[in-house]
């Protein structure tokens, strides 16, 4: 929304993502979220203010009982408070004010850093995406629960908000729940909501997140994970449109679009007994799969080119030139089995092994390269000599990061002394520091 207007945005979609990439940024306003997984948008920006003093701060939130969240945002010093749906005018206003000079002008100008917690970014060009893509576009315009599969990191929660965006629920909460994160007990209550007294500890009601995510879309991610008692209150949720607070009477209406999703086999469990079959169709109205990173070669450059800016953006005196079109092939050689996330840290491994900032062939895991060997023809084969040096630098560089830059355990584990493992380390002009965590 911002970026429409001009500015240069970070968006992420959990607290702990947000924290992950302060190190060394320079955002000068946060506008969080007050319902985060994880953390809710008070307690993330404390956590930002200890890294970032005097950033300025927006505190948003669909939730309609706030006078606590109000008071609380007002001693915690929250520079300003907004609800949804928000009052475009003001909020712009605001971020004009506290970003005076964030909108592009022209070449060496740079762009006011804004840190979105919560946003969308479906990145691809191939075919499996552009599927995907359009198929989403169709089904943000019905009311119709969905479910998304997928491997973990394909994008599936990224697909949720992008379906919430797009449709009429859009004004109202996008409420996400990991069923997979929480243990049974609070993970009802997160769900349901809780009244005072249903349980030790249970000082006040609480409302859950089927209640916050009214007229809006409430995302169950990992359902395949919910147990059986779970499973069946889902179930009634839906069918009746009502819910009851853990240790509650009363039946409470809701208006929720449902969106789940898993990287389970529903039909196998489904088969097997351990998931309703009832509520499996009720949640699997229409089905989206997220493609695996190993079926979108073509998107590959575009990854990169997402991490390298996103990069550069947060450390702006290191920067992330290039990779070389050898390394690129490795990329895409490689099955990438953790998908996008795993891309993510075996570039930014690469680059701090990298002596120039471009990354190289020689500078990627060992797995990448003997995968890229396996899948070319003989004469594209290196020489003995030059495997046995990709490997022995590889293989270093493996124990580096066992053993997060430690020489002498490095140099246990290979059976050699310290002087003979620094010799090694010179060699290939390897500085072991960088791994140090």
């Amino acid at each position: 929304m911002v970026q429409e207007n001009g500015y240069s945005a970070r968006r992420f979609l959990s607290a702990e993502a947000c924290l992950n990439a302060l190190a060394g940024a320079r955002f000068r306003l946060a506008i969080i979220d007050y319902l985060l997984p994880g953390m809710n948008g008070l307690a993330l920006i404390k956590r930002i203010r200890e890294t970032i003093p005097g950033i300025k701060t927006i505190l948003l939130t669909g939730v309609s009982n706030d006078q606590e969240i109000r008071t609380l945002a007002k001693v915690q010093g929250i520079d300003h408070y907004l609800k949804k749906p928000l009052d475009l005018s003001l909020f712009y206003d605001i971020v004009q004010s506290a970003c005076p000079e964030g909108k592009t002008a022209g070449e060496g100008r740079r762009a006011a850093e804004l840190d979105i917690a919560g946003g969308n970014l479906l990145i691809g060009a191939s075919v499996p995406m552009k599927n995907v893509k359009e198929l989403i576009t169709r089904l943000a315009r019905v009311d119709a629960n969905l479910l998304i599969t997928g491997d973990t990191g394909t994008g599936k929660e990224i697909a949720a908000r992008s379906i919430h965006q797009h449709s009429a629920r859009k004004h109202n909460a996008f409420i996400p729940v990991n069923c997979a994160s929480l243990p049974e007990g609070l993970l009802e209550s997160e769900l349901f909501g809780h009244e005072k007294g249903a349980f030790t500890n249970a000082v006040q009601a609480k409302k859950g997140m089927f209640e916050l995510a009214d007229k809006g879309t409430l995302f169950l991610d990992e359902i395949g994970d919910m147990n059986p008692h779970l499973q069946a209150k889902v179930l009634r949720a839906i069918q009746e449109r009502k819910i009851w607070r853990v240790g509650g009477t009363a039946e409470i209406s809701v208006d929720v679009r449902i969106i789940s999703a898993t990287h389970r086999d529903l039909e196998k469990m489904v088969a097997e007994g351990s998931f309703r079959e009832d509520l499996y169709y009720r949640l699997n109205v229409v089905k989206i799969r997220m493609p695996r990173l190993a079926e979108r070669k073509d998107d590959m450059p575009l990854f990169v080119e997402y991490i390298k800016t996103k990069y550069n953006r947060n450390n702006p005196g290191v920067l992330m030139k290039t990779i070389t079109p050898e390394a690129m092939e490795s990329l895409c050689g490689y099955a990438w089995p953790g998908n996008v996330r795993e891309l993510e840290n075996v570039l930014l491994e690469a680059f701090i092994l990298s002596r120039d900032g471009e990354i190289k062939a020689s500078d990627l895991p060992i797995k990448l390269e003997n995968k890229a060997y396996a899948n070319a023809g003989t004469n594209s084969l290196p020489s003995l000599e030059e495997y046995q040096e990709k490997f022995r630098r590889g293989y270093v560089i493996e124990l580096l990061r066992k053993y997060k830059g430690n020489v002498t355990l490095c140099a246990q584990h290979a059976k050699i002394n310290r002087a003979s493992f620094h010799k090694i380390l010179y060699h290939y002009d390897i500085d072991q520091s960088k791994f140090k965590k």
